[in-house]
């Protein structure tokens, strides 16, 4: 073992010399060293290769690692962007919904002339005596009362119970004690809805011998004086007609307008409209269709008898 790093030392002492010794003789540039210049250059280069092939890995690698701190604060620059832009993202799809509310309800109250103050949904849960109510950003400060009309993008949504100066209770028209005077659309029929503590509605028709049927649409009938229901707005459509023989009254079950579970932009009229907007307000009823009825002829069929063959005579 000592031996062979005797002979390494030797051999590297060698070749250090004769390196210093061909750098000094070709800084003379004599050209009659051009042979032995040669030679040397042909020994020396394969190790130059060798030595820089095994000490080029060892640098690369401590490069690496003086990176690797640069490295990992880019990676979380970027996790950080990735968050923030999928922050604006939602951000920007929740405005969008509730800009394309908003104008629903300004569409709504614009076509039946009702002036509105529109608000954000801050609560959902149930008030004193109450099951189903929503808790509005809207109060006194903003022109609401008690027993006015709350409505969305696609109809009627309650009304106002209680009020504070910044906020209001808002009763839906599911809560079981929730009433309200209907009309057919299309029709001078009377009834009453009632909240059922979910969707579908109960209805009540009056008149047991007025034709409801599947698809009748239903506005409010309104209050005297707009409180707390203004005519005219859209509450929903009938689902299933109830067939009772002898029964004073028809009851139906009605699917409300208004999406009440995703409720987040809503109008509260404030002034009820100088003359009843009757059905304009109500969106195109559903057309049937018309289920193709297939006829099945039975083609008469031929009955075939073969006529038997004479056997010869012998």
């Amino acid at each position: 073992m000592n031996r062979d790093t005797r002979r390494s030392r030797f051999i590297f002492g060698f070749l250090l010399v004769l390196s210093l010794l061909l750098i000094t003789l070709d800084l003379r540039s004599g050209s009659a060293l051009k042979g032995p210049r040669s030679i040397a250059d042909s020994v020396i280069s394969p190790i130059q290769r060798a030595a820089t092939s095994i000490t080029a890995p060892f640098g690369n690698f401590f490069s690496e690692i003086g990176s690797l701190g640069s490295t990992h604060q880019q990676i979380l620059d970027l996790r950080k962007q990735n968050a923030q832009l999928k922050a604006e993202l939602i951000n920007r799809t929740n405005i969008s919904g509730e800009l394309a509310q908003l104008k629903g309800v300004l569409d709504l109250a614009g076509a039946g002339r009702y002036r509105t103050v529109a608000g954000r949904v801050i609560g959902m849960g149930s008030a004193s005596g109450f099951g189903q109510t929503i808790t509005v950003d809207l109060g006194s400060a903003d022109g609401v009362t008690p027993d006015m009309t709350v409505i969305s993008t696609d109809g009627l949504v309650g009304r106002v119970h209680s009020v504070g100066k910044h906020s209001s209770t808002v009763i839906l028209i599911s809560d079981l004690n929730f009433k309200i005077g209907a009309r057919l659309a299309g029709t001078q029929a009377l009834g009453i809805i009632t909240g059922e503590g979910s969707q579908p509605l109960s209805l009540q028709v009056l008149d047991a011998q007025v034709d409801v049927k599947v698809g009748d649409q239903l506005v409010a009938r309104g209050s005297v004086g707009g409180h707390p229901f203004v005519p005219g707005v859209p509450i929903g459509v009938i689902t299933e007609v109830s067939k009772t023989p002898g029964a004073l009254t028809r009851l139906a079950r009605v699917r409300p307008y208004a999406h009440l579970g995703t409720l987040d932009i809503v109008g509260i009229v404030v002034t009820p409209p100088k003359s009843d907007p009757r059905d304009a307000l109500l969106p195109p009823a559903p057309t049937a269709t018309p289920t193709p009825i297939v006829t099945v002829t039975a083609s008469p069929t031929s009955t075939f008898t073969p006529t038997p063959t004479p056997k010869p005579t012998k």
